[in-house]
């Protein structure tokens, strides 16, 4: 990886603290909150400078026993070959009983792509992954707009809404 004879693929699997006095965050922060950390859960780079596109919903409409389809395509513009990790996080910033959190990963694929050539990466998405607890601890869906981002941590993150409905 040195030499640059391969390129490294790997996301941060915590938030890593910018600061030593800043707790390191495992996975969960939520909305309201502007912890700004050194580096980002998911976060990381290859050599390989990889761009999205193309991002796509089979449906902007999410309903409990519908699952839809996002896609998007990864470009690799660099001269070696990636093994490029694609992360999909949604964001609901609006959400009864409990505080939303800021991303939350809902699916990964990790894929090569040539130099100088693009992949399409697909996932299912379903109203039942957007489920939470409740007070009651009862599994619960809160009706409203989803944000859908790619590699939400990295400066190339694109991202999709959609409407999460309750039934």
């Amino acid at each position: 990886a040195l030499y640059g004879k391969f390129s490294p693929s790997g996301r941060q699997p915590y938030s890593y603290p910018k600061m030593d006095y800043q707790a390191p965050v495992v996975y969960y922060t939520p909305i309201w909150n502007e912890y700004d950390p050194e580096f980002a859960f998911g976060q990381g780079m290859g050599y390989n400078n990889i761009t999205y596109s193309n991002i796509t919903v089979s449906s902007v409409e999410l309903r409990p026993g519908k699952p839809i389809t996002v896609s998007v395509t990864a470009f690799n513009n660099g001269n070696i070959n990636q093994l490029e990790p694609v992360l999909i996080f949604t964001t609901q910033n609006i959400r009864r009983e409990y505080s939303p959190e800021r991303h939350r990963l809902r699916a990964f694929n990790k894929q090569p792509i040539g130099p100088g050539a693009s992949r399409i990466f697909s996932f299912n998405l379903t109203a039942e992954e957007m489920m939470f607890y409740n007070i009651d601890n009862n599994r619960i869906l809160s009706e409203g707009p989803v944000d859908i981002t790619i590699n939400a941590f990295n400066v190339n993150a694109v991202a999709k809404s959609i409407y999460l409905y309750e039934n």
